[in-house]
């Protein structure tokens, strides 16, 4: 086996290599037979065409670049284009005589996009796959996110063989240096006792609840504004008001320093959505700064500066730390801040791009200093339209689009199919109570996922086992 770099044709006729990250997806395409791959949001690698096709495109191009074998094109302009070239260097076959069985496999999931491009990557080395575990298994691959108490029963299992349980980032890391790598610094140890930080408390999630873990103090009563319930039945809630004046949470009191902000950008043409994380550094005055992550572009990272007036927040992503060539630099935001929500567009009109942000950071209330009193109010939680031909179109913010249809209603159960990232659609069911909604039977999910429906912008978010998801309606 060889080991491969791949380049991308400049304007001065020179070739770049691609980043070790975007090589290994490239090459795990290549193997698979892959007809295109993205790149990024704006850029893809066409590898529909022949050898000779491609060079008759590329007058500068000569026959000795026997490797070249796709073309890097533009989403919005097809004809803007690059050569892509792929060329083998000495052998390498680090990955021989190691067996790896991937977790989802053995539980018997479908894989994700991801996973099977990490399979051709163990095969494409000199490694094997197994969809089992016995003894001749090497290492278990998970992502360490998902191995929570209690752990799933085939890690125990793996652990009771002597398989090493390893994060699928050694994988990665074996192929950017070209060698097998030791395994120890990539082993993910099995939790033996419940995180209360990660586990669900008291009813249905918060948009802050929301990342990968709950932050402290996310439980509190006052954070719990909806009440189980079935539709249109009123539910009585206890509430304190201070005869004082005290902090509202509005305009842009929940943007400050150390804060961090989650979300989605979203381009309406190509409905596109990209996932991203707001980390504000410090807020001076009227000007901020921080960093943006990019979890679905490679784990792109840039920074941002600026202003803050009221409730208008404005900023730019001026600088790429990392992943420069998955994001366009420079790039405008212009939101505006409602309590723990940041909403706006992206770059100019003509883009037609929106984005929407919520707090992750618990904002914290000046306690009130002089006598309260308790009021006693009735609420009335209704329903949400999830009627039999109704359509949810959403994201998982794990980068898996999907398609929700509700085929069948009685009461407060309903059946429907999902269609995660173009695959075939998965039969589930659910219940709904009032606002809530429990969605059983997706395959990516080892338990049923929970969200609220927020009437006021007709969106439903919820909790997953590794992140969160949210869908609207398009019917």
């Amino acid at each position: 086996m060889s080991k491969v770099t791949w380049y991308w044709l400049a304007d001065d006729g020179s070739w770049k290599t691609y980043d070790d990250t975007m090589r290994i997806r490239l090459e795990a395409a290549f193997k698979k037979g892959a007809k295109k791959l993205d790149v990024d949001k704006e850029r893809f690698v066409d590898f529909s065409l022949s050898h000779d096709e491609i060079l008759t495109n590329f007058t500068n191009l000569k026959g000795k670049d026997k490797g070249v074998c796709g073309i890097q094109r533009r989403k919005d302009d097809p004809n803007k284009r690059r050569a892509v070239k792929r060329e083998e260097s000495k052998d390498l076959d680090f990955l021989h005589d190691t067996v790896f069985v991937l977790l989802n496999q053995v539980m018997g999931k479908k894989l994700k996009k991801k996973e099977e491009e990490l399979v051709a990557t163990i095969k494409a080395h000199g490694g094997e796959v197994h969809t089992t575990l016995t003894r001749k298994v090497d290492h278990l691959l998970v992502n360490p996110a998902d191995i929570k108490f209690p752990p799933p029963k085939e890690a125990d299992e793996a652990e009771n063989l002597g398989i090493a349980i390893t994060s699928e980032e050694f994988i990665a890391k074996c192929v950017m240096s070209g060698s097998l790598e030791d395994h120890d610094k990539f082993e993910v140890k099995l939790p033996t006792k419940p995180n209360p930080a990660d586990l669900l408390e008291g009813g249905m999630p918060t948009m802050a609840d929301t990342s990968t873990g709950k932050r402290k103090g996310d439980d509190d009563d006052s954070d719990k504004t909806l009440k189980k319930g079935k539709s249109d039945v009123g539910s009585t809630s206890t509430s304190t008001t201070s005869t004082s004046s005290s902090s509202s949470g509005s305009g842009s009191a929940a943007l400050v320093s150390g804060s961090e902000w989650m979300g989605v950008c979203i381009y309406k043409e190509d409905d596109n959505h990209y996932p991203f994380k707001l980390i504000v550094s410090e807020v001076k005055g009227e000007n901020v700064n921080g960093f943006v992550e990019w979890p679905t572009l490679n784990n792109a990272k840039t920074k941002f500066k600026g202003t803050l007036k009221g409730a208008s927040f404005n900023f730019q992503e001026y600088e790429a730390v990392q992943g420069a060539d998955d994001v366009q630099i420079p790039m405008d935001y212009t939101g505006k801040i409602d309590g723990i929500t940041i909403t706006g567009d992206v770059g100019d009109k003509d883009s037609k791009a929106t984005f929407k942000l919520k707090s992750l950071t618990k904002v914290s209330s000046t306690p009130p200093t002089s006598t309260t009193t308790t009021t006693t109010t009735t609420t009335t939680v209704p329903d949400f339209e999830f009627s039999v031909g109704k359509k949810w179109k959403g994201v998982c913010l794990q980068d898996m689009p999907f398609v929700l249809k509700i085929t069948d209603r009685t009461n407060d159960t309903f059946t429907g199919t999902i269609a995660v990232d173009g695959d075939d659609a998965e039969k589930i069911t659910g219940k709904i109570n009032g606002t809530e909604i429990t969605i059983e039977g997706l395959s990516l999910f080892s338990e049923a996922i929970k969200g609220v429906h927020d009437r006021s912008t007709k969106i439903v978010e919820g909790k997953t086992p590794d992140g969160f998801f949210q869908f609207s309606s398009t019917l």
